[in-house]
């Protein structure tokens, strides 16, 4: 039972890695939640209320204040690298896709796939 199970997620995967390579666009959003817990709301606290920009601006920059120092104090998440090297390895400096290139007849840099 459990060899099915695994062979489904295995299937699973792979037809969305198909979808992800078959694309014309994606997008790919990324920010805060890299770096948290993900049982933590980064952004659960009081102090994030946009309305306090009007009400308390003291308490909302300084919780932005310490947000942002906190998440320029860190080390990146290993994840930045990864997309970093997707871009790299399948589009241009001009963001051609070098898929569509090679299927074209040109010369592609695919790179490692992760």
């Amino acid at each position: 039972m459990a060899e099915k199970k695994a062979k489904g997620e295995q299937d699973e995967f792979e037809r969305a890695a198909q979808a992800i390579w078959d694309a014309q666009f994606l997008l790919i959003v990324a920010g805060p939640s890299f770096y948290e817990d993900s049982s933590k709301s980064v952004f659960a606290d009081e102090r994030c209320n946009p309305e306090l920009v009007q009400t308390d601006p003291e308490k909302f920059f300084g919780f932005w204040g310490t947000f942002y120092n906190r998440y320029n104090e860190r080390q990146p998440h290993d994840g930045y690298q990864i997309l970093r090297r997707w871009r790299d390895s399948y589009f241009d400096a001009h963001g051609v896709d070098q898929r569509k290139r090679q299927q074209a007849g040109g010369r592609g840099n695919r790179g490692e796939g992760e």
